[in-house]
C-alpha cells in the first residue's frame, strides 16, 4: 500500500510538473496561477503543497523540465541528420512558424526571457543552466570556427522567435524568421566549408 501511494504521489507530481512546464511557456510565469494549474491536473489547490514547497520551487523545476524536453527534440533532430548538418537542421527546425505559434511545446529560452530578470535566484539559476546547456550543445555541433559563435547563435534564434511572437504584423513576423534563418544557415555553411577544407589540407600534408 505504501509503495502504491508513493507511486501515485510521484505520478501526480510529474503530471503537475508537465502542466506547469507547458503553462509557463504559453502563459508566462506571472500568468500561471496555482489554483488553475491544480484544477487542470484534477486536484485541489490545497494539495499543491504536498508536492511543492512554493510556486518558485515549481517554476524552477518546470523550467528545467521544459529545457529537458527541448533538448530531447534537438537531439532527435541531430540523430536524424547527416554528419556535419546537425546544427543547421536544428536551426531550420527552430526558426519555423510552427515553433513561433506553439510556445507551450517549444524552447523555453524565448518563451521565458522577458520575465526571467525579475525572478528569484533559484528560477534564474534553472533558466541559466538551460541556456548554458543549449550553448554547449551548439558548440559541440558547430563546424569549425562557428563554435565561438554559439552564444550569438542562441541569441539570434531565441531573439527571432521572441520578436516574431511579439509583433502584430504577420509579414514582419515571417520576415524575422526567414531572414534570421538565411543569415545563420549561411554562416554555418561557410564555416562548414572552411572546416572541411582544413581537414582535407591536413590529410594531404
Amino acid at each position: 500500500m505504501a509503495r502504491h501511494s508513493r507511486e501515485e504521489a510521484a505520478a501526480t507530481r510529474a503530471r503537475v510538473l508537465r502542466l506547469a512546464s507547458r503553462s509557463i511557456r504559453a502563459r508566462g510565469i506571472a500568468g500561471t496561477a496555482i489554483p488553475a494549474l491544480m484544477h487542470d491536473a484534477g486536484l485541489t489547490h490545497g494539495s499543491f503543497y504536498a508536492h511543492f514547497d512554493s510556486k518558485d520551487a515549481l517554476v524552477s523545476e518546470a523550467c528545467a523540465h521544459a529545457f529537458g524536453r527541448s533538448a530531447a527534440v534537438q537531439e532527435a533532430t541531430v540523430a536524424a541528420s547527416r554528419p556535419g548538418d546537425a546544427l543547421t537542421a536544428i536551426v531550420r527546425r527552430y526558426l519555423t512558424e510552427a515553433h513561433r505559434d506553439e510556445p507551450e511545446t517549444g524552447c523555453p529560452a524565448p518563451a521565458l526571457v522577458t520575465e526571467m530578470a525579475r525572478q528569484p535566484a533559484p528560477v534564474r539559476r534553472a533558466y541559466t543552466k538551460g541556456i548554458e546547456d543549449l550553448i554547449a550543445r551548439f558548440e559541440r555541433l558547430s563546424p569549425g570556427r562557428a563554435r565561438d559563435l554559439a552564444p550569438a547563435l542562441l541569441a539570434g534564434l531565441a531573439g527571432a522567435i521572441a520578436l516574431a511572437r511579439a509583433v502584430d504584423d504577420p509579414a514582419l513576423s515571417a520576415r524575422m524568421l526567414r531572414d534570421t534563418l538565411a543569415f545563420w544557415t549561411g554562416v554555418l555553411a561557410r564555416d562548414g566549408r572552411r572546416a572541411g577544407s582544413t581537414r582535407r589540407t591536413r590529410r594531404s600534408s
